[in-house]
């Protein structure tokens, strides 16, 4: 759906109407993915991004059981910078309240429908708004009464 998205560009972007509602965290990328916030990790933190050890850890990776509890474990290539350390707690202190729901599965979540999950009407509404590209002339011929 993202691609098709992209290319027959619906006036606006795919990824700013869903967002990532962690469960086991393990199909969430940690920096690429927005499941944090309203931006990914690697746009909020760039400079941290840039000096990651795995730039495609998934969140389950990155979340660690250290002496009895839940901790955040980032790698980096190399030691930090004195500057560096202040972007990593700041990091760790936004990451300190987020858990991980073990037992469920991550999904996406669809903004304009959070309540219901991705419904296949929203973003048949939201594209008519837009009718641009392919999909506006197609609904024009076949579908338009």
């Amino acid at each position: 759906m993202k691609k098709v998205w992209a290319s027959e560009k619906w006036g606006f972007n795919f990824e700013d109407n869903v967002v990532w509602r962690i469960g086991d965290a393990n199909h969430i990328k940690f920096w690429e993915d927005k499941w944090f916030a309203s931006k990914a990790l690697n746009v909020r933190f760039p400079r941290l991004y840039s000096i990651t050890k795995d730039k495609n850890v998934v969140v389950s990776q990155v979340r660690v059981w250290v002496n009895n509890m839940w901790s955040w474990k980032v790698e980096w290539r190399r030691t930090l910078f004195e500057w560096e350390i202040g972007e990593e707690l700041h990091l760790l202190s936004l990451l300190e309240d987020k858990s991980l729901s073990l037992g469920s599965k991550d999904q996406w979540v669809w903004k304009p429908d959070e309540g219901f999950g991705y419904i296949v009407s929203s973003t048949y509404s939201r594209l008519r708004m837009v009718e641009v590209g392919t999909f506006g002339s197609l609904y024009k011929v076949f579908l338009e009464p």
